[in-house]
């Protein structure tokens, strides 16, 4: 928790730590793409302008906050109601405090997975078998003091390597 805003991490990370790979996930699943919507629609983002520059656009149905350390050089992104620009991670949390809101999910890069990872009470975590290329990596996570609350493993299927999804909860939160 930060200023009050339960933070929410949300990660997909191969074997040796991959998360990116040419400014895209190194690898395509359908069915995590679906849960990642299901988890955040409706609430609020905040990810790096790298990781916004990405994907294009704000994701529908969801309030979107980008982190930049240059929020001026940025401003005709801001969409009113869907995108914001925001210089930390306790300016995202002040702006979904004065939105009347209680969650953040963090989305991305490996920056802000670093910022946020001592307050998040949530971890959203993917694992995907994995062990191709990637130019982005996130150090690996020390999750003493967490709990996993819910579990479930999918198969390969196709292109599609096999993954692990996990609910983990802070030990105390």
């Amino acid at each position: 928790m930060r200023n009050g805003i339960l933070i929410e991490l949300v990660v997909a990370i191969g074997r040796q730590g991959q998360i990116g790979y040419r400014g895209t996930l190194p690898w395509h699943i359908s069915a995590d793409l679906k849960n990642f919507k299901r988890l955040t629609l409706g609430h609020t983002l905040l990810m790096g302008r790298k990781t916004y520059e990405s994907i294009g656009r704000a994701l529908p149905g969801r309030k979107t906050l980008v982190l930049t350390r240059s929020p001026n050089s940025y401003r005709d992104l801001e969409v009113k109601g869907q995108l914001a620009l925001v210089d930390s991670l306790d300016a995202a949390t002040e702006w979904v405090r004065s939105q009347g809101l209680g969650r953040l999910f963090i989305v991305g890069g490996k920056q802000i997975y670093c910022q946020a990872y001592d307050d998040a009470d949530t971890i959203y975590l993917s694992r995907i078998d994995y062990s191709g290329p990637a130019d982005i990596y996130l150090p690996s996570l020390d999750l003493e003091g967490w709990q996993a609350h819910a579990s479930q493993s999918h198969v390969a299927e196709g292109e599609q390597p096999a993954w692990t999804f996990t609910v983990l909860k802070r030990s105390g939160s």
